[in-house]
């Protein structure tokens, strides 16, 4: 849904763990990154108010602004997957290399908020 419906040029999930406060990098869909399953997005000693996936955790909520993950990645969305009550990791998207280099418009944000609700509270039959 974001690379097809919303123009997304590049979407990834980072899984959380827990017990090192990192973001692991467990999925890449669109344009490659080399470097994508290397990458150290760890939560200790950084200035979490630019890293979006970190703010995407905190505040359990969709996030626009910050810091994109990759070089040129903007504009970007971030948002949290819970499943039964437990933060798992953060989706996100953005539109690196497109010609888009404003803010997302409306109806995208719109979209984004949409699935983020979704993944915010996924069933807990979901398997």
């Amino acid at each position: 849904a974001l690379l097809k419906g919303l123009d997304f040029r590049r979407a990834a999930f980072l899984r959380f763990d827990n017990r090192d406060k990192r973001f692991l990098p467990a999925i890449l869909l669109g344009l490659e990154c080399e470097d994508f399953f290397e990458m150290d997005r760890s939560m200790q000693g950084r200035d979490l108010d630019y890293m979006p996936e970190a703010q995407a955790y905190m505040k359990g909520q969709p996030v626009f602004a910050g810091d994109p993950i990759f070089e040129g990645g903007f504009p970007f969305a971030a948002f949290p997957v819970i499943w039964k009550g437990k933060f798992h990791g953060v989706f996100y998207a953005d539109m690196s290399g497109s010609k888009k280099r404003a803010a997302m418009n409306l109806q995208t944000q719109m979209g984004c908020l949409a699935l983020a609700e979704l993944w915010r509270s996924v069933p807990a039959e979901f398997n």
